[in-house]
């Protein structure tokens, strides 16, 4: 297999973005070279979409929009930088 080599623009924010994403130099377009390719391979070949988890088999939980949470599930939240309160929900 050939190599061609063809010189692309890529804008600036997008090399800083790259830079700080990989810890490379972003200064440095060739070091970030490798990185640039295999997003464009990973692009080019997108990841089999995660089989749907089955609901629990008791049934039993709490539905929230598209989110089932099973019974005994325990969640964590915040807003706004502070971290919600425990809450318990009796059966």
């Amino acid at each position: 297999m050939s190599k061609l080599h063809y010189p692309i623009r890529v804008p600036s924010d997008v090399l800083e973005a790259l830079g700080e994403f990989t810890g490379q130099c972003w200064s440095d377009s060739l070091s970030l070279e490798p990185f640039i390719c295999d997003a464009i391979r990973n692009y080019l070949r997108p990841a089999a979409a995660a089989e749907a988890q089955p609901a629990a088999a008791s049934g039993t939980g709490y539905q929230w929009k598209q989110v089932f949470l099973p019974d005994g599930t325990r969640l964590r939240a915040s807003f706004g930088g502070h971290v919600a309160r425990q809450a318990r929900r009796s059966p």
